[in-house]
């Protein structure tokens, strides 16, 4: 029943992990932290391998698509010119989560914050137009870097998640926060900016908590619920 004492429209109280006549695929992109850098075994490992773990085979398959040293608008290394890229888009996920942008303060001062909005947006966007139309999940804010890492301490690295935020909004991506767990755990990055062994599995075990919170299951056409239900307003659900 709603506020107003009417019965409510159907809704769901389990979770939406459940397959759409198939395995839904879970693409993870971004740079070298994706990409399981300093892990031993990455292929067992990296965080994609353990949220596949988490997960489980049943109902879902993870890939990781992690380039080390790419960027949203690094000119040497822009991720949507690699092939991680295109193999990201030809797996057709129905989640993408991605972890770009530290990178790109390599490259600052050389693009402002409209260009690297509008990179980010065509990154999302490629996949936006997939058949799948996935959920696309950005890190934000991004995950911390630690004292002797060699931006550590750059007040850019503040602009540069303000301006995540802002693709996010722009593009309706959802955002999970990659700071706030792991900004009291150093010894979960041993070089001050890759996660270890520990770390990579605190990364998939937050990813998946995450999502646990979806409301909708990817690839299928989003619901609207009448005036009248529980929120007593009309919502659209979809990416």
């Amino acid at each position: 029943f709603n506020d107003g004492g009417l019965p409510a429209a159907p809704f769901r109280t389990d979770p939406w992990m459940a397959a759409p006549g198939r395995v839904i695929r879970v693409a993870c992109i971004g740079d070298s932290i994706t990409y399981g850098s300093g892990i031993g075994n990455r292929a067992a490992n990296a965080y994609p391998a353990r949220l596949q773990d988490l997960l489980g085979s049943e109902l879902f398959e993870v890939r990781n698509f992690g380039k080390p040293g790419a960027g949203i608008h690094r000119a040497r290394n822009k991720y949507d010119r690699s092939v991680e890229h295109a193999e990201a888009l030809a797996f057709q996920p129905d989640i993408v989560i991605c972890n770009l942008g530290i990178n790109d303060l390599n490259d600052w001062g050389r693009f402002g914050r409209g260009a690297f909005i509008g990179e980010y947006r065509n990154l999302v966007d490629a996949y936006a137009g997939l058949p799948t139309d996935p959920v696309f999940i950005l890190w934000h804010r991004l995950a911390p870097l630690f004292p002797g890492q060699t931006f550590h301490g750059d007040p850019n690295i503040e602009t540069l998640n303000r301006w995540i935020a802002e693709a996010a909004a722009v593009t309706g991506a959802r955002t999970i926060d990659m700071y706030a767990h792991f900004s009291n755990h150093p010894e979960w990055f041993p070089d001050h900016i890759h996660p270890n062994e520990a770390g990579a599995q605190e990364v998939a075990e937050q990813t998946f908590q995450f999502l646990a919170t979806l409301e909708e299951l990817p690839g299928t056409p989003p619901t609207v619920e009448p005036v009248g239900t529980a929120t007593g307003t009309t919502r659209t659900h979809g990416r």
